[in-house]
């Protein structure tokens, strides 16, 4: 097949090569045919053609005319066959020619070749015709390959035979067939226990180890709980009077809303407008800012202006605060604290396990591997701070152990294997298997597998004894030799062509076996 491959492609190379060629200059090509020695026209009809390929060198060359068999060789040279442009290849050629006997004729387009040619004393020539003047497998009468109506058949031919041979070869190479096989089936149920392995990356069902994965996320939640502490809030806002002094010679105004505070930074702010005259006094009422009882302050005070002031008014509360009240309300307590870091470990496993189950699709989740681990834990609320309830942010990472659907499938399809009489065949696609974990971590997990088995003969043979023949003539075949109630299904690829027969190759021929299509596997 290689050697044909190889045959097909040096054809294609000298006919792409031929009709890339530029047209010979007819002058030149009649002088240099005239030119060529006498013994041109000694080529009969027996004559054989051999075409060097771009990758020949002189002993490929030379073992192309000896595969030849004949006693007159026409060589044609690429114009891409280095190896025939040094003039040191052709004494070889030459003495070749000579010792066996062959009468050797060469057909060049690159005039440097054709001079090393005739150098050497070997007849050459830009054509067939300038070669030889009798064609070298018919006369100029009846179309032979020297004439140009000639050559285009020749090409024509070759083409026509490269492209069959490229058809036939994709006939062979190309398509492959699968032939899916529905044998009578029964169920199948075991049970096995098993440790699970987080470290090895396959299962071992003859040690009774399943491989299981890892999972895990970061969470963000919250614990909290009532308070049970207590602290004294402002209810109500106390109320003064102050006097604004006026050292200077013009009247001051200052607006409402003014700001005037204690050294201890208790505020108060003057209800009104107030203008203080030049050399005199004014009197305005004054409400703390915040509630409580701390607004209650003595006479004198109340004198830092907080609301800038002309530098000749002075300021100070002529009474005492009054009015001011307090409340009390829950407030956090170390109680508090202490409780919710108590109940922060079950809260944070629950909320793993939420977390990870919720993540895990397609497959089982093992609940007593789930664990919390507290990344970070800020309170949100301060000791003796008021609050109905105090509450802990927390940051944990949950991680747990977990057994894709599928993985336990494998597992129990290979606990089934094992366990299977000779000439039994477990079909791929049936197992379906359940994990019951244990209740404490390190103990084994149970797994509940089941499938359907078949004691239909071997199929290893059957690509063999298919191959080549039409889909119905390999359906019949098979439901015959197996005895099935449902005829195989068989899909040749690539589907674009209606392939009529099956690949000759059998290993191109894929046999599947399935269960019924109820089971939903394949």
């Amino acid at each position: 097949m290689n050697e044909l491959l190889q045959r097909l492609r040096d054809l294609l190379s000298d006919l792409l090569s031929r009709l890339r060629r530029e047209p010979a200059d007819p002058e030149n090509a009649a002088a240099e045919d005239q030119a060529a020695p006498d013994e041109s026209r000694r080529f009969s009809l027996d004559a054989v053609v051999v075409t060097a390929s771009r990758y020949d060198d002189v002993p490929a060359v030379i073992g192309r005319i000896e595969v030849a068999a004949s006693n007159e060789v026409v060589l044609i040279v690429p114009r891409d066959v280095r190896a025939l442009r040094r003039a040191s290849a052709w004494p070889h050629l030459a003495a070749y020619a000579r010792q066996s006997g062959v009468t050797l004729g060469v057909i060049a387009d690159r005039r440097d070749v054709r001079s090393h040619a005739r150098a050497h004393g070997l007849p050459a020539a830009s054509s067939l015709q300038g070669l030889r003047r009798a064609r070298v497998r018919g006369s100029v009468r009846d179309g032979g390959v020297g004439t140009p109506g000639g050559r285009m058949r020749l090409q024509i031919v070759i083409v026509a035979v490269a492209v069959l041979a490229a058809v036939l070869i994709a006939c062979y190479r190309v398509p492959t067939a699968t032939v899916v096989i529905v044998p009578p089936s029964r169920p199948y149920s075991t049970s096995v226990e098993a440790q699970v392995n987080a470290v090895i990356a396959q299962s071992d069902a003859a040690r009774g180890i399943i491989s299981v994965s890892t999972i895990r996320r970061d969470v963000t939640t919250v614990v909290s709980t009532a308070t049970t502490g207590t602290a004294e809030v402002g209810d109500t806002r106390a109320t003064l009077e102050l006097r604004f002094s006026n050292q200077g010679t013009a009247e001051v105004r200052i607006p409402g809303g003014a700001r005037i505070a204690t050294p201890d930074r208790d505020v108060f702010v003057t209800d009104e407008d107030v203008v203080v005259p030049p050399g005199e006094q004014a009197i305005v009422t004054a409400t703390a800012d915040r509630p409580g009882t701390h607004g209650n302050v003595d006479i004198g005070e109340v004198s830092e202006p907080e609301t800038p002031l002309p530098s000749e008014i002075f300021v100070v509360n002529r009474t005492r605060g009054v009015g001011g009240t307090d409340r009390t309300v829950p407030a956090v307590s170390a109680a508090d604290i202490d409780r919710v870091r108590q109940i922060a470990t079950g809260v944070l496993d629950r909320v793993a396990l939420v977390t990870l189950d919720s993540a895990v699709t397609g497959g089982r989740l093992l609940r007593s591997t789930v664990s919390a681990a507290i990344f970070s834990a800020v309170p949100l609320q301060q000791l003796n701070e008021p609050a109905d309830a105090f509450l802990m942010e927390y940051v944990i990472v949950a991680a747990a152990l977990w057994i894709p659907d599928g993985d336990a499938a494998a597992y129990g399809a290979e606990v089934i294997r094992s366990q299977l009489a000779e000439g039994l065949v477990l079909l791929p696609g049936t197992v379906t298997a359940i994990i019951t974990e244990p209740l404490e971590p390190g103990d084994v997990i149970k797994v509940d597998a089941s499938g359907l088995i078949t004691d239909i003969a071997r199929v290893d043979d059957l690509p063999d004894l298919i191959a080549g023949k039409s889909p119905e003539e390999a359906a019949q075949f098979i439901s015959e030799r197996l005895d099935l109630e449902v005829p195989p299904v068989i899909t040749i690829q690539p589907s674009l062509i209606p392939w009529r027969w099956l690949p000759r190759r059998a290993e191109a021929i894929v046999i599947r076996l399935e269960g019924p299509p109820d089971t939903g596997g394949s």
